[in-house]
């Protein structure tokens, strides 16, 4: 799917996905969330591209957290490895990511399994504990009543 808002770039089998729309802060619409799922997908399946990089034009990655973190923040919450000077940015996250792609793709795929894991059991967790208060919330005298009432 071509599309003027996301390029596309290979190289040392890192995939570069461009988010270009400057103007909006990068913020994804339709064709911009399309495109980069088109992309992702075909990138699953080529044997050439064992990592993808995400990035984005105008010094923005994307909008629409609802909050913007400074690169300090970003490393402190583990969103970011490292901080790196600007003009830096790309060749330091390429670097990275080419060292990433170069290992075993079974060393790769094991890894992203264990990652994924450990997200989905928090969230499992998470759930259960959730749903555990509510079934006791409902359980109590006329709080079933209050839950519904607020419902509505």
């Amino acid at each position: 799917m071509a599309v003027d808002t996301l390029r596309i770039e290979d190289r040392d089998r890192v995939r570069t996905l461009t988010f270009d729309r400057p103007r909006a802060a990068n913020a994804f619409d339709e064709a911009l969330y399309n495109a980069v799922a088109a992309a992702l997908v075909e990138a699953a399946g080529d044997a050439g591209v064992s990592v993808v990089l995400l990035t984005g034009t105008g010094g923005t990655f994307t909008a629409g957290t609802g909050r913007w973190i400074t690169a300090e923040e970003a490393v402190e919450s583990g969103l970011a490895l490292r901080t790196c000077p600007h003009d830096e940015l790309m060749e330091t996250a390429h670097g990275l990511a080419a060292e990433i792609a170069a290992r075993p793709l079974a060393s790769l795929l094991a890894t992203k399994w264990l990652i994924t894991e450990a997200h989905r059991d928090g969230v499992r967790r998470a759930r259960e504990r959730e749903d555990a208060a509510f079934a006791e919330l409902l359980r109590r005298d006329g709080a079933a009543g209050d839950v519904l009432a607020r419902l509505d």
